[in-house]
């Protein structure tokens, strides 16, 4: 989905007829990198439109946010060819929604606002369609059911079917679905990049490698085993992890699921900070001075500088989490 267009005047030419000035506020702050224009960090740019406003006043260590204080909201986009400022139309305020039309794409978005990223989970019911066109999201995991990824009017790229298990890195595009059979559930991040230019890819949850481990406690040391040799040895109540990781150029997206029983070892986050949502089960967590109990829906940071671990306290539990680089440069994490 590369852009075809010669210069910035022809983009920004663009973006006045694919964007609506009116109901399509919300879009206008992030379309700058959509179209390849020069414009600020992504994090700066993604203040305005998704309510992310980065590190408030005395909150520069917030590391927890539970699924009932993030910041929820119901938004309506919908595609009109003959709209006057542009076809792609997105409402946000109570007066907008009132406006939109009946047969608008409907979804909650839920925010969670850390200082160095943002997480979005946008949530389609069975039966709604689905129109959404990316803006400031940077990556996408789809957790739930199926769309299509169509490129902006102007773009090259021809249409692709996303489904669930697959992620996008950086999405472009609008993703659309006439009538969903099932619920659709995006989980975006908006975190910046470890590179100024990064390729674009998307991929597939089979192309997402996937790796075993079990660790015990043997004569008071974690032992860990990830060879089928020495998992062999591992004694029946080991505790077993899968971890699914996702590679982008710069960055990556690890989905990591615990059986029950016994803490990892621990660890101090040096590199970078952490962005971690939680989809499924409980887990208790050590993060720096705290301990906190964690169940889906909540959100975590990892803090750079903060020692800690994780406690599965039930089988399957399941996080997913991504780099959220507050040094520019740092490689994409090799570890959890």
């Amino acid at each position: 989905m590369t852009d075809t267009t010669p210069d910035n005047t022809h983009r920004r030419a663009l973006l006045g007829r694919i964007v609506g000035a009116g109901a399509a506020v919300l879009a206008v702050p992030f379309m700058p990198r959509l179209l390849a224009m020069n414009s600020p960090s992504l994090i700066s740019s993604a203040k305005a439109a998704a309510g992310y406003t980065g590190a408030l006043k005395n909150q520069g260590d917030l590391v927890h946010i539970p699924a009932a204080a993030a910041k929820t909201s119901t938004l309506a986009e919908w595609y009109n060819p003959e709209g006057r400022t542009g076809p792609y139309r997105i409402a946000g305020s109570k007066v907008a929604l009132e406006s939109a039309p009946k047969d608008a794409s409907y979804y909650e978005a839920k925010l969670y606002d850390f200082p160095s990223g943002a997480i979005r989970v946008l949530s389609w019911k069975k039966g709604m369609p689905v129109a959404h066109m990316i803006t400031f999201e940077t990556e996408i995991l789809v957790l739930s059911g199926s769309a299509t990824l169509t490129p902006l009017m102007g773009f090259a790229g021809k249409p692709v079917e996303i489904k669930k298990g697959d992620a996008l890195f950086p999405p472009a595009g609008f993703i659309t679905n006439v009538k969903l059979s099932e619920d659709l559930v995006l989980l975006t991040y908006v975190v910046s990049p470890a590179k100024s230019e990064s390729k674009a890819s998307i991929v597939s949850y089979k192309d997402a490698p996937i790796s075993e481990t079990l660790s015990w406690e043997e004569n008071g040391e974690l032992v860990s085993a990830s060879k089928p040799d020495e998992m062999e040895k591992a004694p029946k109540n080991a505790r077993h992890r899968l971890l699914q990781r996702y590679s982008f150029d710069g960055n990556s997206i690890r989905v990591a699921t615990y059986s029950a029983g016994g803490r990892t070892a621990s660890f101090t986050i040096s590199r970078t900070d952490v962005l971690i949502y939680i989809p499924k089960g409980r887990f208790r967590r050590k993060e720096g001075d705290q301990i906190l109990e964690l169940s889906a829906g909540d959100a975590l940071r990892e803090k750079i500088g903060n020692e800690g671990w994780w406690e599965p306290l039930e089988d399957g539990s399941t996080f997913i989490a991504t780099d959220a680089l507050v040094n520019p440069g740092v490689p994409p994490s090799a570890s959890i």
